[in-house]
């Protein structure tokens, strides 16, 4: 088969053009060196959201021929990475490092990757699938005219809620309402659905449906790629269609770290790699809850690191609540509220 890669040529200056050059030049009128200080933080910020997930994805394969590397191998090791950065932070170091070893690994892993990635593509010659893969999945807890309602099939869009978030409730709500969008499902959501709050949703949708193993001994379905992988071929053949989307009432659940004082969002963080590999694959998109027991939740701390490289992450907040509804505020990584719902409390019953 030839050579389908192409080489990266998108520049950062065409990015930040696109993306944020009009909030620059209304800010700071157009200064040169905060625009090029700009764009170096967003492209050296993308640059290490793909070497964590290469770093990831290594460390579980290591770790599949060496068990007895310490399962909180990758947290140390980006915990030491970070400590190290600001130790001997020579500028003139750093740019030969960056233009003489980290420009040139990352330029061989991303034709890699894309190389992996357009192969799979290419194997699907189905019209119906292609357009399937094409369709973006809607948010519902957003305005539709906000840049956050929708959501591309390469894409997650994580939420952050704490112990005593009406998680059941919101999350057959959610399901509903995002099935209820005919542009984007045509009449139907093939929906993942992993639930560990409640059983089977309404019927009338196509759902699969993941329940969490509860005893001790047993291994959540993403402790191994393989696990994930393998039931979701098996509903997949059973169902005789592609999931769009994948919902995950508790995804830091799907994910079991025998390091027992691990923060629930690193389990999600690795629970979500998983089920991303998967996805790139299949062609879904993927949402869920990440249920935490912080007393303030700051989603700007190094504890959110790995879900904010690799989802769009989000807080929800219950801010006003009745015997029968609840007001939901949903707010970006900095705490900046984008909208208010409501959701009923006795969905359930």
């Amino acid at each position: 088969m030839s050579e389908t890669v192409k080489p990266v040529e998108e520049t950062a200056e065409k990015d930040i053009d696109t993306q944020i050059a009009g909030w620059l030049s209304g800010v700071f009128k157009g200064d040169a060196v905060v625009r090029g200080a700009a764009t170096a933080l967003l492209t050296l910020r993308r640059a290490y959201s793909i070497a964590h997930g290469i770093l990831a994805e290594q460390i579980r394969k290591l770790r599949d021929l060496n068990p007895e590397l310490p399962p909180d191998i990758l947290d140390l090791t980006v915990k030491l990475m970070s400590e190290k950065a600001v130790d001997h932070n020579d500028p003139q170091q750093t740019l030969m490092s960056l233009g003489q070893v980290t420009l040139g690994f990352l330029d061989e892993q991303v034709r890699l990757i894309l190389k992996e990635e357009s192969l799979e593509i290419e194997s699907i010659t189905n019209e119906e699938e292609q357009e399937r893969r094409k369709r973006s999945i809607f948010i519902p807890i957003f305005k539709e005219d906000s840049e956050h309602y929708r959501l591309d099939r390469n894409q997650s869009a994580l939420f952050v809620v704490s112990h005593n978030f009406p998680a059941a409730q919101f999350s057959q709500w959610f399901i509903e309402k995002m099935c209820e969008d005919p542009v984007t499902v045509k009449k139907q959501m093939n929906v993942v659905f992993h639930a560990e709050m409640f059983g089977h949703p309404d019927d009338a949708y196509n759902y699969f449906h993941f329940p969490i193993c509860a005893t001790p001994k047993s291994e959540p379905i993403c402790n191994k790629f393989g696990n994930f992988a393998g039931m979701l071929k098996a509903k997949m053949t059973e169902f005789q269609i592609f999931p769009d989307l994948m919902f995950a009432d508790n995804l830091s659940a799907m994910f079991k770290s025998s390091f027992l004082r691990r923060h629930p969002a690193n389990n999600a963080a690795d629970a979500h790699r998983i089920i991303k590999k998967s996805a790139r694959s299949l062609g879904y998109a993927i949402t869920g809850l990440v249920l935490v027991e912080d007393e303030v939740i700051d989603l700007t701390s190094p504890t959110y690191e790995a879900l904010r490289n690799h989802s769009r992450l989000y807080r929800l907040a219950v801010v006003g609540e009745h015997e029968t509804a609840a007001t939901i505020e949903v707010s970006n990584v900095f705490g900046e509220v984008l909208n208010q719902f409501t959701i009923s409390l006795g969905l359930l019953l």
